[in-house]
Protein backbone atom coordinates (compact mmCIF):
# COMPACT_ATOMS: atom_id res chain seq x y z
CA UNK A 1 0.00 0.00 0.00
CA UNK A 2 1.47 3.87 -1.06
CA UNK A 3 0.83 6.10 1.67
CA UNK A 4 0.14 9.90 0.38
CA UNK A 5 1.59 12.29 2.38
CA UNK A 6 -1.51 13.15 4.21
CA UNK A 7 -1.64 9.34 5.99
CA UNK A 8 2.26 9.57 6.49
CA UNK A 9 1.93 12.95 8.37
CA UNK A 10 -0.75 11.79 10.43
CA UNK A 11 1.15 8.26 11.36
CA UNK A 12 4.07 10.78 12.37
CA UNK A 13 2.57 13.34 14.34
CA UNK A 14 0.32 10.42 16.10
CA UNK A 15 3.58 8.96 17.05
CA UNK A 16 5.07 12.34 18.55
CA UNK A 17 1.99 12.87 20.32
CA UNK A 18 0.94 16.19 18.02
CA UNK A 19 -0.75 17.68 15.34
CA UNK A 20 -0.14 17.36 11.90
CA UNK A 21 -0.19 21.30 11.46
CA UNK A 22 2.29 21.01 13.91
CA UNK A 23 4.62 18.85 12.36
CA UNK A 24 4.91 20.87 9.57
CA UNK A 25 5.44 23.69 11.70
CA UNK A 26 8.21 22.03 13.37
CA UNK A 27 10.46 21.69 10.26
CA UNK A 28 11.94 24.66 8.95
CA UNK A 29 15.46 26.26 7.96
CA UNK A 30 17.92 25.99 10.86
CA UNK A 31 19.14 29.58 12.49
CA UNK A 32 22.39 30.73 13.54
CA UNK A 33 21.23 29.86 17.32
CA UNK A 34 20.24 26.07 16.18
CA UNK A 35 23.85 26.24 15.61
CA UNK A 36 25.01 24.21 19.31
CA UNK A 37 22.41 21.27 19.08
CA UNK A 38 22.81 20.87 15.43
CA UNK A 39 26.61 19.97 16.15
CA UNK A 40 25.76 18.10 19.14
CA UNK A 41 23.16 16.16 17.48
CA UNK A 42 25.46 15.37 14.85
CA UNK A 43 28.26 14.66 16.88
CA UNK A 44 25.63 12.12 18.54
CA UNK A 45 24.78 10.06 15.48
CA UNK A 46 27.84 10.60 13.37
CA UNK A 47 29.86 10.45 16.20
CA UNK A 48 33.48 9.34 14.56
CA UNK A 49 32.68 9.42 11.10
CA UNK A 50 33.43 13.48 11.16
CA UNK A 51 36.69 13.77 10.39
CA UNK A 52 36.23 17.47 9.91
CA UNK A 53 35.67 20.87 12.11
CA UNK A 54 32.02 20.31 11.74
CA UNK A 55 31.08 23.94 12.70
CA UNK A 56 33.50 25.08 9.37
CA UNK A 57 31.58 22.47 7.32
CA UNK A 58 28.27 23.52 8.44
CA UNK A 59 28.68 27.44 8.27
CA UNK A 60 30.51 26.82 4.82
CA UNK A 61 28.12 24.62 3.47
CA UNK A 62 24.62 26.44 4.43
CA UNK A 63 22.86 29.42 5.11
CA UNK A 64 21.78 30.04 8.65
CA UNK A 65 20.12 33.94 8.34
CA UNK A 66 16.52 32.54 8.28
CA UNK A 67 16.28 34.54 4.55
CA UNK A 68 13.60 31.97 3.17
CA UNK A 69 13.19 33.96 -0.38
CA UNK A 70 16.70 33.78 -1.53
CA UNK A 71 18.63 30.47 -3.75
CA UNK A 72 20.21 29.49 -0.93
CA UNK A 73 22.04 26.09 0.81
CA UNK A 74 20.02 25.45 3.82
CA UNK A 75 19.70 22.82 6.81
CA UNK A 76 16.24 21.97 7.52
CA UNK A 77 15.47 20.75 10.98
CA UNK A 78 12.61 19.26 13.02
CA UNK A 79 12.72 20.16 16.52
CA UNK A 80 9.51 19.82 19.03
CA UNK A 81 9.80 21.35 22.61
CA UNK A 82 13.25 22.25 21.72
CA UNK A 83 15.05 18.98 20.74
CA UNK A 84 16.23 18.34 17.21
CA UNK A 85 14.75 15.00 16.01
CA UNK A 86 16.14 14.77 12.48
CA UNK A 87 17.55 17.01 9.77
CA UNK A 88 18.02 16.83 5.94
CA UNK A 89 20.16 19.75 4.24
CA UNK A 90 19.34 20.89 0.70
CA UNK A 91 22.42 22.17 -1.73
CA UNK A 92 21.15 24.67 -4.37
CA UNK A 93 22.45 24.27 -8.01
CA UNK A 94 22.09 26.53 -10.71
CA UNK A 95 21.59 25.07 -14.18
CA UNK A 96 21.21 26.05 -17.25
CA UNK A 97 19.78 24.63 -20.49
CA UNK A 98 19.65 26.42 -23.68
CA UNK A 99 20.16 29.47 -22.34
CA UNK A 100 17.30 28.79 -19.57
CA UNK A 101 18.84 29.27 -15.62
CA UNK A 102 16.65 26.39 -14.04
CA UNK A 103 17.03 26.50 -10.32
CA UNK A 104 17.41 22.91 -8.97
CA UNK A 105 18.19 21.44 -5.29
CA UNK A 106 20.28 18.41 -4.17
CA UNK A 107 19.06 16.58 -0.74
CA UNK A 108 22.28 15.94 1.83
CA UNK A 109 23.71 15.20 5.01
CA UNK A 110 19.89 13.26 6.29
CA UNK A 111 20.06 12.74 9.56
CA UNK A 112 17.29 10.54 12.38
CA UNK A 113 17.39 10.17 16.00
CA UNK A 114 17.46 6.57 15.88
CA UNK A 115 14.77 5.84 18.42
CA UNK A 116 12.80 6.87 15.68
CA UNK A 117 13.73 4.93 13.20
CA UNK A 118 11.45 3.27 11.10
CA UNK A 119 8.83 5.73 11.68
CA UNK A 120 9.63 7.37 8.31
CA UNK A 121 10.64 10.51 9.47
CA UNK A 122 13.42 10.69 7.02
CA UNK A 123 11.09 9.78 3.77
CA UNK A 124 8.52 12.88 5.34
CA UNK A 125 10.78 15.52 5.00
CA UNK A 126 11.62 14.18 1.66
CA UNK A 127 8.43 14.54 0.76
CA UNK A 128 8.12 18.00 2.29
CA UNK A 129 11.12 19.48 0.34
CA UNK A 130 9.76 17.68 -2.92
CA UNK A 131 6.59 19.58 -2.78
CA UNK A 132 8.51 22.95 -1.55
CA UNK A 133 10.48 22.85 -4.77
CA UNK A 134 10.19 22.48 -8.62
CA UNK A 135 13.18 20.06 -8.89
CA UNK A 136 15.29 18.41 -7.00
CA UNK A 137 18.13 16.18 -7.95
CA UNK A 138 19.92 13.40 -6.12
CA UNK A 139 23.71 12.62 -6.77
CA UNK A 140 25.13 9.98 -4.67
CA UNK A 141 23.29 8.09 -1.01
CA UNK A 142 24.03 7.35 2.05
CA UNK A 143 22.52 3.87 3.80
CA UNK A 144 20.16 6.41 5.78
CA UNK A 145 18.88 8.24 2.31
CA UNK A 146 19.48 5.56 -0.22
CA UNK A 147 15.74 3.95 0.13
CA UNK A 148 14.68 7.55 0.26
CA UNK A 149 16.22 8.22 -3.22
CA UNK A 150 14.72 5.29 -4.85
CA UNK A 151 11.02 5.85 -4.53
CA UNK A 152 10.99 9.98 -4.29
CA UNK A 153 12.97 10.34 -7.37
CA UNK A 154 13.03 9.11 -10.64
CA UNK A 155 16.06 6.66 -11.53
CA UNK A 156 18.34 7.47 -13.99
CA UNK A 157 21.67 5.45 -15.16
CA UNK A 158 23.75 5.77 -12.55
CA UNK A 159 27.16 7.11 -12.32
CA UNK A 160 29.97 5.10 -12.42
CA UNK A 161 33.91 5.57 -12.47
CA UNK A 162 35.74 5.44 -15.19
CA UNK A 163 39.44 3.90 -14.30
CA UNK A 164 43.32 3.89 -15.85
CA UNK A 165 45.77 2.07 -14.32
CA UNK A 166 49.00 3.53 -13.56
CA UNK A 167 50.78 0.64 -11.43
CA UNK A 168 49.88 -2.31 -11.23
CA UNK A 169 51.34 -4.24 -7.89
CA UNK A 170 47.97 -3.19 -5.88
CA UNK A 171 46.19 -4.63 -8.83
CA UNK A 172 48.73 -7.94 -9.22
CA UNK A 173 49.25 -8.48 -5.26
CA UNK A 174 46.00 -10.91 -4.90
CA UNK A 175 46.74 -12.68 -8.06
CA UNK A 176 50.43 -13.33 -8.35
CA UNK A 177 52.57 -15.13 -5.63
CA UNK A 178 54.50 -12.29 -3.44
CA UNK A 179 58.07 -14.18 -4.58
CA UNK A 180 57.14 -13.20 -8.67
CA UNK A 181 55.17 -10.07 -7.89
CA UNK A 182 57.92 -7.51 -7.95
CA UNK A 183 59.28 -8.59 -11.60
CA UNK A 184 55.73 -9.00 -13.29
CA UNK A 185 54.32 -5.59 -11.53
CA UNK A 186 58.00 -4.14 -13.44
CA UNK A 187 57.22 -5.72 -16.82
CA UNK A 188 53.41 -5.07 -16.62
CA UNK A 189 54.23 -0.87 -15.10
CA UNK A 190 56.81 -1.08 -18.77
CA UNK A 191 54.05 -1.95 -20.58
CA UNK A 192 51.50 0.65 -19.33
CA UNK A 193 54.21 3.15 -19.65
CA UNK A 194 54.98 2.74 -22.77
CA UNK A 195 51.04 2.38 -24.03
CA UNK A 196 50.57 6.25 -22.06
CA UNK A 197 53.16 7.59 -23.73
CA UNK A 198 51.94 6.36 -27.35
CA UNK A 199 48.78 7.40 -26.17
CA UNK A 200 49.42 11.32 -25.11
CA UNK A 201 51.91 11.16 -27.76
CA UNK A 202 50.85 14.20 -29.97
CA UNK A 203 48.09 15.56 -27.14
CA UNK A 204 50.03 18.48 -26.04
CA UNK A 205 48.27 21.69 -26.43
CA UNK A 206 49.90 25.11 -27.63
CA UNK A 207 48.32 26.47 -24.84
CA UNK A 208 49.78 27.25 -21.29
CA UNK A 209 49.03 25.17 -18.33
CA UNK A 210 49.24 26.42 -15.19
CA UNK A 211 47.59 25.85 -11.60
CA UNK A 212 44.89 27.78 -10.55
CA UNK A 213 44.94 29.03 -6.96
CA UNK A 214 41.23 30.63 -7.84
CA UNK A 215 38.82 31.27 -10.44
CA UNK A 216 37.39 34.90 -9.54
CA UNK A 217 40.52 36.32 -12.17
CA UNK A 218 38.81 34.39 -14.71
CA UNK A 219 35.09 34.85 -14.62
CA UNK A 220 34.27 36.09 -17.54
CA UNK A 221 36.57 33.23 -19.23
CA UNK A 222 34.16 30.75 -17.55
CA UNK A 223 31.31 32.60 -18.52
CA UNK A 224 32.12 32.29 -22.47
CA UNK A 225 32.67 28.44 -21.79
CA UNK A 226 29.92 27.73 -20.03
CA UNK A 227 27.61 29.82 -22.85
CA UNK A 228 29.16 27.80 -25.81
CA UNK A 229 26.68 25.25 -24.57
CA UNK A 230 23.74 27.44 -25.00
CA UNK A 231 22.76 25.28 -28.37
CA UNK A 232 23.35 21.93 -26.75
CA UNK A 233 20.67 20.08 -25.02
CA UNK A 234 22.89 20.05 -22.10
CA UNK A 235 21.37 20.25 -18.30
CA UNK A 236 24.76 21.13 -16.45
CA UNK A 237 25.36 22.93 -13.62
CA UNK A 238 26.80 27.01 -14.44
CA UNK A 239 30.25 27.28 -13.38
CA UNK A 240 30.70 30.31 -12.28
CA UNK A 241 34.16 31.57 -10.62
CA UNK A 242 31.74 32.31 -7.36
CA UNK A 243 30.64 28.68 -7.47
CA UNK A 244 33.92 26.82 -8.28
CA UNK A 245 36.16 29.10 -5.70
CA UNK A 246 33.33 28.09 -2.98
CA UNK A 247 32.67 24.86 -3.96
CA UNK A 248 36.51 23.62 -4.46
CA UNK A 249 39.14 26.46 -3.28
CA UNK A 250 37.58 27.01 0.09
CA UNK A 251 35.97 23.19 0.98
CA UNK A 252 37.06 23.18 4.46
CA UNK A 253 36.99 18.96 4.08
CA UNK A 254 39.28 18.27 1.25
CA UNK A 255 41.85 19.82 -0.49
CA UNK A 256 41.49 20.03 -4.15
CA UNK A 257 43.87 21.34 -6.79
CA UNK A 258 42.73 23.18 -10.18
CA UNK A 259 44.60 23.34 -13.46
CA UNK A 260 43.98 25.57 -15.92
CA UNK A 261 44.97 25.63 -19.82
CA UNK A 262 45.59 29.24 -20.85
CA UNK A 263 45.30 30.49 -24.47
CA UNK A 264 46.78 33.86 -24.88
CA UNK A 265 46.30 34.93 -21.28
CA UNK A 266 42.81 33.40 -21.02
CA UNK A 267 41.35 30.36 -19.52
CA UNK A 268 39.81 27.78 -22.14
CA UNK A 269 39.78 24.76 -20.15
CA UNK A 270 40.26 23.58 -16.64
CA UNK A 271 40.66 20.29 -14.21
CA UNK A 272 39.67 19.84 -11.16
CA UNK A 273 41.27 17.01 -8.71
CA UNK A 274 42.54 15.96 -6.05
CA UNK A 275 45.25 12.66 -4.57
CA UNK A 276 43.51 10.58 -2.25
CA UNK A 277 45.71 8.06 0.51
CA UNK A 278 48.64 8.99 -2.15
CA UNK A 279 47.32 6.08 -4.31
CA UNK A 280 44.46 7.48 -6.45
CA UNK A 281 44.31 10.74 -8.46
CA UNK A 282 40.69 11.78 -8.25
CA UNK A 283 39.31 13.91 -11.22
CA UNK A 284 36.57 15.97 -9.76
CA UNK A 285 35.70 17.91 -12.47
CA UNK A 286 36.96 18.79 -16.34
CA UNK A 287 35.97 21.51 -18.81
CA UNK A 288 36.34 22.83 -22.15
CA UNK A 289 34.17 25.09 -24.44
CA UNK A 290 31.80 22.61 -26.38
CA UNK A 291 33.64 21.05 -28.88
CA UNK A 292 36.88 21.61 -27.92
CA UNK A 293 38.30 17.80 -27.90
CA UNK A 294 41.72 19.02 -28.05
CA UNK A 295 41.70 21.10 -24.78
CA UNK A 296 40.16 18.24 -23.17
CA UNK A 297 42.91 15.67 -24.48
CA UNK A 298 45.57 17.69 -23.50
CA UNK A 299 43.88 18.64 -19.67
CA UNK A 300 44.10 14.93 -19.85
CA UNK A 301 47.35 13.79 -21.17
CA UNK A 302 49.07 16.62 -18.23
CA UNK A 303 46.97 14.61 -15.49
CA UNK A 304 48.41 11.81 -16.28
CA UNK A 305 52.06 13.09 -15.81
CA UNK A 306 50.89 14.81 -12.69
CA UNK A 307 49.20 11.29 -11.34
CA UNK A 308 52.52 9.76 -12.98
CA UNK A 309 54.84 12.46 -10.87
CA UNK A 310 52.60 11.68 -7.34
CA UNK A 311 53.46 8.21 -8.11
CA UNK A 312 49.63 6.94 -7.36
CA UNK A 313 48.41 3.48 -9.30
CA UNK A 314 44.86 4.89 -10.24
CA UNK A 315 43.41 7.55 -11.94
CA UNK A 316 39.95 8.12 -11.43
CA UNK A 317 36.71 10.09 -12.94
CA UNK A 318 33.15 10.02 -11.97
CA UNK A 319 30.79 10.23 -14.49
CA UNK A 320 27.99 8.72 -17.16
CA UNK A 321 29.65 6.28 -19.40
CA UNK A 322 27.91 7.80 -22.58
CA UNK A 323 29.17 11.55 -22.10
CA UNK A 324 32.34 11.08 -22.15
CA UNK A 325 33.49 7.68 -23.28
CA UNK A 326 34.33 9.24 -27.17
CA UNK A 327 37.47 11.12 -24.84
CA UNK A 328 38.15 8.03 -22.40
CA UNK A 329 37.98 5.62 -24.22
CA UNK A 330 40.91 6.08 -26.36
CA UNK A 331 42.84 6.82 -23.65
CA UNK A 332 42.80 3.64 -22.34
CA UNK A 333 40.36 4.26 -19.35
CA UNK A 334 37.91 1.33 -18.60
CA UNK A 335 34.44 2.50 -16.91
CA UNK A 336 33.13 0.26 -14.03
CA UNK A 337 29.06 0.69 -13.47
CA UNK A 338 29.86 0.95 -9.80
CA UNK A 339 26.05 2.13 -8.69
CA UNK A 340 26.83 5.60 -8.37
CA UNK A 341 22.80 6.42 -7.71
CA UNK A 342 21.46 9.32 -9.73
CA UNK A 343 17.80 10.39 -9.86
CA UNK A 344 15.19 13.25 -10.54
CA UNK A 345 11.94 14.83 -8.86
CA UNK A 346 10.42 17.57 -11.01
CA UNK A 347 7.35 19.30 -10.57
CA UNK A 348 5.04 20.79 -12.75
CA UNK A 349 8.11 22.26 -14.77
CA UNK A 350 8.34 23.39 -18.65
CA UNK A 351 11.10 20.95 -19.31
CA UNK A 352 9.48 18.27 -17.84
CA UNK A 353 10.12 15.74 -20.30
CA UNK A 354 13.98 16.98 -21.38
CA UNK A 355 14.53 17.06 -17.47
CA UNK A 356 13.50 13.57 -17.16
CA UNK A 357 15.85 12.30 -20.66
CA UNK A 358 18.80 10.19 -19.10
CA UNK A 359 21.02 11.69 -22.25
CA UNK A 360 20.70 15.55 -21.43
CA UNK A 361 22.16 15.66 -18.17
CA UNK A 362 26.02 16.71 -17.81
CA UNK A 363 27.07 15.75 -14.15
CA UNK A 364 30.47 15.21 -12.44
CA UNK A 365 32.08 14.90 -8.93
CA UNK A 366 31.20 18.70 -9.49
CA UNK A 367 28.03 17.92 -8.53
CA UNK A 368 28.13 15.61 -5.36
CA UNK A 369 29.41 16.27 -2.08
CA UNK A 370 31.18 13.36 -0.86
CA UNK A 371 34.15 14.14 -0.03
CA UNK A 372 35.69 13.65 4.08
CA UNK A 373 33.79 10.27 3.57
Amino acid sequence: MVLSFEKISKLIARSLSITPEALKEAFAPALDADMSAIKAFRQEYLGRHIAWQDETYLRWRYDFSGNRTAALNRLWIIKIDGEILGMIGLDYAEFTCQCERIDAYNPLDLLVCTRLDGLGLGVWMSMVLAQEYELLFAMGATKHSKVIVQKLFTPMPDLGSWKYLLRSSRYLQARIPPFILPMVAAVVDLGLGLKRKWITCGKKHTGQFAPLEHFAAHAPALETLINSYNQTHWIMRKRSADFLDWRFMRNPRRTYQALGLLCSGELSAYAIYHIKDQTVLHIDDLFAASGDLKGLQALLASLLEIACAANVSVVSFTAHNETWQHLLIPFGFTFRDDGHLFGVAVKDHELQAHLLSPPHWWVTSCDTHSEGF
